[in-house]
């Protein structure tokens, strides 16, 4: 999954269809909090087409998006563990996956309980993210 980043220049970047915001942010070694605040009047959601602006500076502009995103993961301190979500009322572990831009393979593994089926209900807690 280490697609290129379709970057318009070093400070913006033009949504793709699929784009979730977890993964936009991933993708340029920033956090959620970090691009909203880049782009306010975000409603959640992103449409292909539509262009967000990057907080970079210009070493992380300069860099390869494959060295972001390894000096992001290697940050000093507590190793991080996984990601939890609460599920909602409505949630499919489909839409789950594409929130947290991974697989539906992945998520099935991490939650042996969720069995073949994938059944979820709403207050379960699972994991959507390993480090």
């Amino acid at each position: 999954s280490a697609a290129p980043a379709p970057a318009m220049s070093a400070s913006q970047h033009q949504v793709e269809r699929g784009d979730t915001l977890f993964g936009v942010a991933r993708r340029y070694g920033l956090t959620v909090a970090q691009l909203t605040q880049a782009n306010p009047g975000l409603d959640g959601g992103l449409k292909a087409g539509q262009t967000l602006r990057l907080p970079l500076n210009e070493q992380a502009a300069r860099q390869p998006e494959a060295f972001r995103h390894v000096a992001f993961n290697l940050l000093p301190g507590k190793p991080a563990g996984p990601v939890h979500y609460t599920v909602k009322r409505g949630d499919s572990l489909h839409a789950i996956a594409q929130r947290f831009d991974v697989s539906l393979a992945d998520l099935k593994t991490w939650n042996p309980v969720l069995g073949n089926d994938g059944g979820i209900r709403a207050g379960q807690r699972i994991v959507v993210k390993r480090p």
